[in-house]
């Protein structure tokens, strides 16, 4: 290979080099302003998280409407164990004693279907 070729291939070479320095700079911006916008995000979450609670005894009303009506078939045992399983889950994080009160409720209300 003769010099100019060399020169010409180490001037493409440098070329390529601020290229892909460009883009790199690029996607580092890119992620930045990501991070930036999650974050932004991940601030506002609370007062998203404050509001489920007050959903909870909705949910849990839901659930014991569900519950007794399985109770009065004899099919939806799998669902019934789902139900069983996500009324745990929703007292282990809602307040427990709202829970307590919910499931002294639904005991109380098993009764009228019997």
């Amino acid at each position: 290979m003769s010099q100019a070729s060399l020169n010409k291939l180490r001037s493409s070479l440098e070329a390529h080099k601020c290229s892909l320095n460009v883009a790199l700079d690029m996607m580092t911006i890119s992620v930045a302003r990501d991070i930036k916008a999650s974050t932004i995000e991940i601030g506002n979450a609370p007062s998203a998280i404050k509001e489920q609670p007050s959903k909870m005894p909705n949910i849990l009303d839901e659930i014991a409407r569900l519950q007794s009506r399985l109770r009065q078939s004899d099919s939806g045992f799998i669902l019934q164990i789902y139900l069983d399983n996500f009324t745990t889950y929703t007292g282990s994080t809602y307040d427990r004693a709202s829970v307590a009160d919910f499931q002294d409720e639904f005991e109380n209300s098993d009764s009228q279907y019997e």
